[in-house]
């Protein structure tokens, strides 16, 4: 008879920590396709895409919520993620497959192809490739596109709405247009202010557009379609919180966190829920940051996030700068329009609270200015080469196309170099909670009697923006809860689901006992 195989389901929050595989029984050849969640963010997109995959909205909200707290997931009425549904809704598909990294890895690897491709149509080819070899490059392009986060998504759609605008303009085919409106109405479900500042200059160029060609009907048809994609919004919101009118994410910033909204004065109510302690530090430290966020400060606001958006487009290379002013001065009217749109998506973040570090908020704006560095980048090298002494006429056009060619591929190797500098280079934040769930995933091997539940006591000092307690959608089939440990609370618990071990995880000694066996503190 075959040998039977452990259960390790419940080990399937954390795969990547794991070292192998779990929940498809196949190989580990795929396992940097199921990588394991760092940040809160993640975890909740990756929960409402599980959801998703298995056909719910929703799961039940679990027995005692409190020992279940997430951020930015809700408890009650119902377990669900707070985020517009567009990104969790195409990460369904390579849940579906059991290879989560898949949608994120196919999105990021299109976004790569419509940047060469429209820097190619507007510049040439040799600026395309040093574009995408920066791009490639960028320490935050690097970093970001590592997480499961809704940026990746939106950063395609930038790219395909300008792509398709660009075939509509020059072929006037319905067709295009109808693929702008499905990129912008996807984005909207995505990440609402993100798209609406992408949307604004298109909206114009469309409305010139459309005027001269009198294409009232196609661009009509377009507008229906992008309604209709917007109409999943009320459509989740019934679903999540049995109100239309009310939005998971409203709800959720009602209940946990009422400072989280754009603006520039405090919040006048008080969560109607309390998150566990180590969440509440992480809420209280958002909390100051948006009390900070005032009109006065707007100007140092921006020098640090646009420093921020340097470092993470550039890395140390302080020298790119200069090469992307002067490709300020080299652009035509489509790159205006993405370099005037990126300068939107900034200024129209200045009304909201976040850390200047976080410059993930701008990842959109990534590939333009890839683009507007490897033009000036093409521009000098091009000067510099057309100064060299060369005969006229014929011979000297022919000696200045084989010095262009020279110079494209001496660039395109340097850039490379520069981008492999970077990957070598970059200290991947994952890191850190990587190995505190190696740690809980070590100590959960130990656990024979499952099903069980597992209180997580957390170190002093542990940083709360990183969480232990992050289940899967479907609580009654997972082995193994991971739940809050709130001390002579965790009873209650106990009370509602008797047939589950009780155990305790210690993370400062990283040990895994029976609950009642730990020393006293």
């Amino acid at each position: 008879m075959p040998r039977s195989r452990p259960d390790w389901s419940y080990l399937q929050v954390y795969p990547e920590a794991m070292g192998t595989t779990t929940g498809c029984g196949d190989s580990a050849r795929l396992t940097w396709l199921r990588p394991g969640a760092s940040v809160h963010d993640e975890f909740a997109y990756l929960l409402q895409a599980r959801l998703f995959a298995r056909g719910q909205w929703t799961a039940p909200s679990p027995p005692a919520p409190e020992f279940f707290e997430q951020m930015h997931v809700l408890a009650v009425p119902a377990r669900a993620a707070k985020y517009p549904p567009g990104h969790a809704l195409l990460m369904s598909a390579g849940v579906a497959f059991g290879l989560p990294a898949l949608v994120p890895l196919l999105l990021s690897g299109w976004a790569g192809g419509l940047l060469f491709a429209l820097a190619r149509r507007m510049a040439g080819v040799w600026v395309a490739l040093i574009a995408w070899l920066l791009w490639i490059g960028a320490p935050g392009n690097l970093a970001d596109r590592a997480l499961y986060l809704s940026e990746t998504t939106t950063s395609l759609l930038w790219l395909l709405g300008w792509w398709a605008l660009l075939r509509w303009r020059d072929s006037g085919r319905a067709r295009d247009l109808l693929l702008l409106a499905t990129a912008t109405g996807w984005g909207a479900i995505t990440r609402p202010l993100t798209m609406l500042l992408f949307a604004l200059p298109v909206f114009v160029v469309v409305l010139r557009i459309g005027r001269a060609r009198r294409v009232w009907r196609d661009i009509a048809a377009a507008a229906a379609l992008g309604t209709g994609i917007l109409a999943l919004m009320p459509v989740w919101s019934s679903k999540t919180t049995g109100d239309w009118r009310l939005t998971p994410l409203e709800l959720y910033t009602r209940q946990y966190m009422p400072y989280d909204v754009a603006g520039f004065s405090p919040p006048r109510t008080r969560p109607e829920r309390e998150l566990p302690p180590v969440l509440r530090e992480a809420s209280e430290e958002l909390e100051r940051m948006q009390a900070a966020h005032r009109w006065q400060s707007l100007p140092a606001t921006l020098r640090l996030r646009l420093e921020a958006i340097a470092r993470d487009s550039w890395g140390g290379a302080g020298v790119l700068l200069v090469l992307f002013l002067i490709g300020l001065t080299a652009l035509s009217a489509e790159g205006w329009l993405a370099a005037g749109t990126a300068a939107l998506l900034v200024l129209g973040y200045l009304t909201y609270w976040h850390d200047s570090s976080w410059a993930v908020y701008y990842l959109e704006i990534q590939p333009v200015i890839a683009f507007v560095t490897a033009l000036g980048a093409w521009r000098l090298l091009s000067f510099l080469a057309d100064r060299v002494a060369s005969p006229r006429g014929a011979a000297g056009d022919t000696a200045r196309e084989r010095r262009r060619i020279q110079v494209g591929l001496a660039s395109a190797c340097l850039f490379a170099v520069l981008a492999a500098l970077q990957v070598r280079s970059l200290t991947w934040s994952r890191q850190e909670a990587l190995a505190e769930q190696k740690a809980l995933a070590s100590a959960l091997r130990q656990i024979h009697d499952a099903p069980a539940v597992v209180f997580v006591r957390y170190a002093p000092g542990h940083n709360g923006h990183r969480s232990l307690v992050n289940n899967e959608d479907d609580l009654v089939r997972l082995n193994v809860w991971f739940v809050h440990d709130l001390g002579p609370a965790n009873r209650t618990l106990l009370d509602l689901v008797p047939g589950r071990s009780p155990y305790l995880y210690d993370e400062a000694r990283r040990r895994l006992v029976r609950l009642g066996t730990l020393p006293p503190l």
